[in-house]
């Protein structure tokens, strides 16, 4: 691997809230697998000794799940260390989501959960835990429907928040309020 560059100048930034988002891309296989994972690992040690969570990204090919077992394989040890992590944008199965969740991870659902072939992101969002689910953007994709095509924002987290509350039978108030709360125990911020 490379020389690391110096990132010391933003340790202990009061916006400094997490590390990342980083992860496993192996959906376009355009980086080299081992770089990444290298690359991985080293923010991975530097959010320990940080003492900050991640924001993990893992995506693979259809009906693939190496991206998934490698970061799986990586985030054990990451976990052992007590940091906190967050699946961004999970649309694993349902297996994945266990062996997440085992290792304390929090799963961020988004505008997919509207998606008329999102049918496996509504199983996922009626499965997660109510300590561990989360609600993102992914801005500027994954535009929720009714404004899919248009470059997402988090105005239009609304959407994804209703989407959730219908997989779960919850009202939509019920929903922000779990997950926002579930946002400030993540982020350890206040909002």
């Amino acid at each position: 691997m490379q020389e690391q560059p110096d990132f010391s100048c933003f340790r202990g930034h009061p916006k400094l809230a997490a590390v990342g988002e980083l992860g496993l891309d192996y959906y376009y296989d355009s980086s080299p697998r081992e770089q990444q994972k290298q690359v991985l690992e080293y923010f991975l040690t530097l959010a320990l000794d940080w003492q900050l969570p991640v924001v993990i990204h893992i995506r693979d090919q259809e009906n693939c799940d190496q991206a998934y077992f490698d970061a799986y394989e990586r985030l054990k040890d990451f976990a052992s260390g007590g940091s906190k992590m967050v699946i961004h944008c999970f649309s694993g199965t349902p297996e994945w989501a266990e062996k997440f969740l085992s290792l304390g991870a929090y799963l961020g659902v988004t505008g997919m959960v509207t998606f008329r072939k999102g049918d496996n992101i509504r199983e996922l969002a009626r499965l997660i835990p109510d300590d561990r689910l989360l609600l993102e953007t992914d801005s500027p994709y994954l535009a929720p429907v009714p404004m899919r095509g248009n470059p997402n924002h988090p105005g239009w987290l609304y959407f994804v928040a209703k989407a959730v509350s219908e997989c779960r039978g919850v009202t939509v108030s019920e929903i922000l309020e779990l997950t926002s709360g579930n946002a400030r125990s993540f982020y350890s911020k206040g909002f």
